[in-house]
């Protein structure tokens, strides 16, 4: 089996880097906070139950503009778990368990945000985001189309989409001048690493990467010899003056990762 090209995982040192999004978990993501100014949209590949990482960033921004795309969200199913959700929260604490009754507030402050974050001009597209179009799908080029350029790069795109990132990355290319900053998981590394490594190639061309993470540290696949599920942020060269230099930090960063308490031979992420 290929192994990960570590070497091509190394970042470059840039300044200004936070946390945005979720401070102790799945959700937040490291990212240059000047990117943050800078950005007028913010396109959200891939919602879930999560978007503390939107909420975070237009708090930072209230200037951008949000496009979610999320087919597995819709105001019927968010509907129906607010409903199941007003049953549960009693019924778990007349039952003492206060871990659900308060998983299930959660869940019913995330879903109540949820028309306060898509209001006008933003907008959540219920597709599925695709290399191509159809009544069911949409591509990064058409998701673009619809917002006229700006002075660009002024668009910022995170994606989170289990798998179909891969798909996106030559709309990425195509697009990379309109993009200053993106921030991707990338999932299932262990099944395909020749595609991962290929798809990194491909986004090195025209970002520099500035932050990783290991997503789950507990997934790490030793027959490719890094981590199944990795957090990448990437900035887009045109943005970067003068010569950068490999950062010198180890991975994940105190501060601004989530670090578990799994050994550090497997949430260490290496270059070498």
């Amino acid at each position: 089996m290929d192994r990960v090209n570590r070497p091509a995982l190394q970042p470059v040192e840039f300044p200004g880097l936070t946390r945005v999004g979720c401070p102790d978990g799945d959700g937040g993501y490291v990212i240059p906070e000047s990117l943050i100014r800078e950005t007028t949209l913010l396109l959200s590949l891939g919602l879930g139950l999560n978007w503390t990482f939107d909420e975070d960033f237009l708090r930072r921004n209230p200037r951008a503009r949000l496009i979610g795309i999320d087919h597995t969200v819709s105001p019927w199913m968010l509907a129906r778990l607010f409903v199941v959700g007003l049953i549960k929260v009693p019924a778990y604490t007349l039952l003492g368990d206060r871990e659900r009754a308060h998983k299930w507030a959660d869940r019913l402050r995330t879903i109540l945000s949820y028309r306060r974050l898509f209001a006008a001009p933003n907008l959540h597209l219920i597709k599925r985001v695709s290399d191509g179009s159809d009544p069911s799908d949409i591509s990064l080029t058409a998701i673009l189309a619809m917002v006229p350029p700006g002075s660009a790069p002024n668009v910022f795109v995170k994606m989170d989409i289990e798998g179909s990132e891969y798909d996106v990355v030559p709309d990425i290319g195509a697009n990379q001048a309109r993009i200053a900053g993106l921030a991707i998981e990338f999932h299932y590394i262990d099944r395909d690493p020749a595609r991962f490594n290929d798809a990194i190639a491909r986004l090195r061309q025209h970002f520099h990467i500035v932050h990783i993470h290991a997503s789950d540290p507990g997934d790490y696949d030793d027959a490719t010899g890094y981590a199944a599920f990795l957090e990448i942020s990437f900035v887009n060269r045109a943005l970067v003056t003068g010569s950068t230099r490999p950062a010198t930090v180890t991975y994940p960063r105190p501060g601004l990762d989530v670090i578990t308490d799994r050994p550090a031979s497997r949430r260490t992420l290496r270059f070498t």
